[in-house]
């Protein structure tokens, strides 16, 4: 069994939980595998330029916990938002190349380049709806 990981951005907290039952009425979102906020915030460390923390979790709140995390729902952190958002081509494969070499996901770069491709035209488009960008996983 997989993990589901879908980012997706909503207007709000109270928009966003709706994803759990209707994800289709969201326009902009993107499927994946195998993530959660623990992989992000590893990311979020990277971006930056900082040791990963067990405090940096923190900064993705769970906003939904169904049957003891089989279901749930996570903010991303507002600064990472801004920061994926400005990104440039040279800056995604900089940090795919070094967030794919972490101890929680070791794979190939190219593996997690669609994802980092996926969080910052997310984060764009939330950045400028004045949204947010949330991730969904069900195990």
């Amino acid at each position: 069994m997989g993990i589901l990981a879908e980012l997706y951005v909503a207007s709000d907290d109270q928009q966003a939980l709706k994803y759990d039952a209707s994800p289709d009425i969201f326009a902009h979102r993107r499927q994946y595998q195998r993530f959660t906020a623990l992989e992000l915030s590893t990311l979020w460390a990277i971006m930056q330029g900082t040791e990963w923390d067990v405090v940096l979790i923190d900064a993705f709140p769970a906003l939904l916990v169904v049957d003891g995390g089989e279901r749930l729902v996570h903010r991303l952190p507002e600064p990472m938002i801004e920061a994926l958002a400005k990104m440039t081509k040279e800056e995604i494969l900089t940090s795919s190349e070094k967030w794919a070499s972490t101890a929680e996901l070791r794979c190939k770069p190219s593996d997690v380049q669609p994802i980092m491709e996926g969080l910052v035209q997310l984060s764009r488009e939330a950045s400028a709806a004045g949204k947010a960008v949330y991730l969904w996983n069900c195990v």
